[in-house]
């Protein structure tokens, strides 16, 4: 690969502790694919934010599902369909209202 001028990188990522452990070797990874440092700690910022967002999503909808799969009463569903079968499901099993 060295011959044609191609360099494998390979970062070592540990997100034990969370997923802003993986700022340092990111960034420098991308400084060694020839980005600036500013530019490789803004990307992962974004990038961090961005999954946050998605981890509170995923947070809200559990929450959400966990309380329909409760409910005393028929909740409106308002999950994909694949979701709301399964809450459906589970309802029935456990003899509450479909």
């Amino acid at each position: 690969m060295r011959k044609n001028g191609t360099r494998l990188l390979t970062p070592l990522i540990d997100m034990t502790d969370g997923l802003d452990k993986a700022r340092r070797p990111l960034i420098e990874t991308a400084i060694q694919m020839g980005r600036h440092r500013h530019e490789a700690e803004k990307a992962f910022d974004k990038a961090l934010a961005q999954q946050n967002a998605c981890f509170a999503e995923m947070k809200r909808a559990g929450k959400a599902a966990l309380s329909e799969l409760e409910a005393d009463s028929s909740p409106q569903l308002r999950h994909d369909s694949s979701t709301n079968a399964l809450i459906r499901r589970y309802r029935e099993l456990q003899g509450r209202n479909p």
